[in-house]
């Protein structure tokens, strides 16, 4: 019994050294001026969550990227309390989530993809908030490399409690383990609140 805790304890220590090395590898990548091309697609499923929602929104209409190269499309799995769709600069849709499965948020997914015009998705969730560059830091990055999927990090606004505290610590040790995980180039998670990815390379995967 003792033989196989020492085997385990190894194996948690490699691995951990090697996610420490792959986080080192990851490079930051930030907005470079490039003029504006890809046209996204961002899927924010939700569920009662009228003010979260309302929070995005505006941080969505602060982008510093052209209205007509973004759409935004909410999912409402089936909200006690109907979403008002506001006038928006940006194409604003609200769809019915169709649930064909255990998990609403890959059925929101699956259903919004019905309704995307974009190649590119972007998927985020109603509690975040997005800074001004976040498009144009992800269309400079799809003209500069050839890549059909970005994870990209995400970052908790912690208050002062300690149930907030230990939810911070908590996601930064998913999202070392994530970048950590790309840095060797074998990514086994990701955070679904920042995930770009093209219409067909989800198709090609055969969705979920």
């Amino acid at each position: 019994m003792i033989i196989v805790l020492y085997i385990i304890t190894i194996i948690y220590c490699l691995a951990i050294v090697v996610l420490i090395y792959g986080f080192t590898k990851v490079n930051s990548f930030d907005y470079v001026g490039l003029k504006p091309k890809t046209k996204f697609s961002i899927v924010v499923p939700f569920r009662n969550e009228v003010e979260n929602l309302t929070i995005l929104l505006n941080s969505f209409s602060k982008l510093n990227y052209p209205e007509d190269l973004f759409e935004v499309i909410l999912v409402d799995d089936f909200s006690c309390e109907q979403f008002q769709v506001q006038s928006s600069k940006f194409k604003l849709t609200v769809i019915k989530n169709v649930r064909v499965s255990n998990s609403p948020k890959k059925d929101a997914i699956s259903t919004a993809m019905q309704t995307a015009e974009n190649d590119w998705i972007i998927t985020t969730d109603a509690d975040c908030v997005v800074n001004e560059n976040w498009l144009s830091t992800l269309d400079n990055y799809i003209q500069l490399h050839q890549v059909s999927m970005i994870a990209g990090a995400v970052s908790y606004e912690a208050k002062n409690s300690f149930l907030h505290h230990f939810q911070q610590l908590d996601l930064a040790s998913l999202q070392g383990a994530t970048m950590g995980s790309f840095g060797i180039g074998k990514g086994f998670m990701c955070n679904g609140a920042n995930f770009a990815y093209s219409k067909s390379f989800f198709q090609e995967l055969n969705v979920f």
